[in-house]
């Protein structure tokens, strides 16, 4: 499979080995327990953070790279279907609720159209609060494919994560 061989080579495994390496036991790391800018410069511009309160979610800060991408800053904004846009949207807050409950890690592969058609890989990793329950989701978008209009994903469907890293995660 294309997609697989290629998602190997992304760089969100690094933002993954980063993520587990924060874990205590098996409680996912805090917000506090991270410092991408410092630990992951390279990544940066790939990655999102979103509160979660009350079912709800909300861009906290997207990188440069994804804004780019998109064409569009949903920093600050409630997830509206400004990324994944309105026919995706139950797809991806689904992603997002997932993530949130089992404080799992999820993959997600988007078909995205532009000029040239690519694909977006997209992790997400839940942040716990220090004193526990779930406080935040982080992770990043990594393309594969040049565009040069703001991209639309046209579908999102779920990797395997031991098989996408090619061991048991």
């Amino acid at each position: 499979n294309r997609l697989l061989r290629e998602a190997c080579r992304m760089p969100w495994r690094d933002l993954y080995a980063y993520w587990r390496s924060k874990h205590i036991g098996a409680r996912p790391p805090s917000r506090s327990d991270l410092d991408p800018p410092i630990e992951l410069p390279k990544l940066a511009k790939n990655l999102f953070l979103i509160d979660v309160a009350f079912g709800n979610f909300r861009y906290r800060l997207v990188g440069s790279e994804i804004v780019k991408r998109m064409g569009q800053d949903p920093s600050g904004h409630s997830v509206n279907g400004q990324v994944f846009g309105k026919d995706l949207l139950p797809d991806w807050f689904n992603a997002l609720v997932q993530a949130s409950r089992s404080q799992e890690a999820k993959l997600l592969v988007s078909k995205v159209d532009g000029d040239v058609a690519c694909e977006m890989l997209t992790l997400v990793l839940p942040l716990v609060r220090p004193a526990g329950g779930m406080d935040m989701l982080f992770g990043g978008c990594f393309f594969a494919g040049t565009i040069h209009k703001p991209a639309v994903p046209k579908s999102l469907q779920y990797l395997d994560l031991r098989k996408s890293l090619g061991h048991a995660a």
